[in-house]
């Protein structure tokens, strides 16, 4: 079973939920993380208007930014077709920096390429020390609503 977005490679929502899984089992002292999903907007209108291709490129593009600002022992993922997840051990002051530090990396994309990123989403944060699913977690909050695609259950 591939946990790879095949386009971005990326993980896949299978392949996200478990890394975002065994970051919060394996770092005992990490108290809090930010999450944050992230929604590339038009996408379908531009695979409609102009291919797949583009589409692709766009996806891409998107997933080289994520990259760019979220390194580390980060977790991102492609979950569903233009929806994304990044899972960051961040203290909460550590939050206002890194969603700075996203929105220039777009600007910069945006000044680069000849299509726009058009990016919307919600953060917040993660208590790690909860006990429970993070798959659960998140689908309450509305993130995860699009694992129907065969994410397994617990």
């Amino acid at each position: 079973m591939s946990f790879r977005d095949p386009v971005t490679q990326l993980y896949n929502a299978q392949g996200f939920l478990r890394a975002a899984e065994h970051l919060r089992v394996s770092d005992q002292e990490l108290p809090s993380a930010m999450w944050l999903l992230v929604e590339l907007a038009h996408l379908k209108f531009i695979k409609h208007a102009l291919g797949s291709e583009a589409g692709d490129l766009l996806l891409t593009r998107t997933a080289d930014v994520l990259r760019h600002v979220f390194r580390g022992n980060s977790v991102i993922g492609r979950l569903a077709t233009n929806q994304f997840a990044v899972l960051i051990p961040a203290n909460p002051s550590d939050c206002k920096a890194l969603i700075k530090e996203l929105d220039h990396r777009i600007d910069v994309a945006n000044s680069e390429g000849a299509m726009s990123l058009s990016l919307g989403g919600k953060f917040g944060l993660l208590n790690m020390r909860f006990s429970g699913s993070l798959r659960k977690w998140f689908a309450a909050r509305g993130c995860l609503h699009i694992i129907a695609e065969g994410v397994v259950g617990d």
